[in-house]
């Protein structure tokens, strides 16, 4: 067990560790995921004070730049409160497939609502010209793109900010 008033002080220096480094960057803080109910790895409640308390962190950094990502809420059971057994792998810790899609669907208007980093624009250019090629194709085969052409371009948001972290942070 982590101690809650480590959190906020932990994870406000390695906010400001990245951002020295890559002032342009968009840092998403996400809680952790809740577990099945019937897991004795930890318990929810203790996930839940753990996310609370960084979320009070990131909301106090007070930067546009900066977000938490409520993983927990996505996946959870509104009855057990716990890991929705969709969103298990099976063991009760670790999320199975069916988890990434809706944790990326709740991402993305996150990620649209924070500041454009440099790179994005030029990247977002190719995609809409590649996105519009695959949207005639589509039509002419009386297929729909409009879910495909959305996650393209919250995926290469997502992309665009990896790289940037990275560019800054390799030799």
């Amino acid at each position: 067990e982590i101690p809650l008033r480590l959190v906020g002080s932990e994870m406000c220096k390695e906010t400001e560790k990245i951002l020295t480094i890559c002032p342009d960057s968009d840092i998403i803080v996400a809680g952790i995921t809740p577990i099945l109910p019937s897991s004795d790895f930890t318990s929810n409640a203790s996930i839940q004070q753990y996310n609370a308390a960084l979320a009070q962190t990131i909301q106090q950094l007070n930067r546009e730049n900066v977000a938490y990502f409520d993983a927990y809420a996505v996946i959870s059971d509104p009855a057990s409160g716990g890991l929705a057994e969709m969103y298990s792998a099976g063991d009760g810790v670790h999320l199975g497939n069916a988890a990434y899609p809706a944790l990326l669907n709740a991402l993305c208007p996150l990620l649209d609502a924070m500041p454009v980093p440099p790179a994005f624009p030029a990247l977002e250019q190719r995609l809409t010209e590649t996105t519009a090629a695959e949207t005639a194709i589509s039509a002419q085969n009386n297929n729909t793109t409009e879910d495909t052409a959305q996650g393209k371009r919250c995926i290469a948001g997502a992309v665009v900010r990896y790289f940037s972290l990275y560019e800054h942070l390799t030799p």
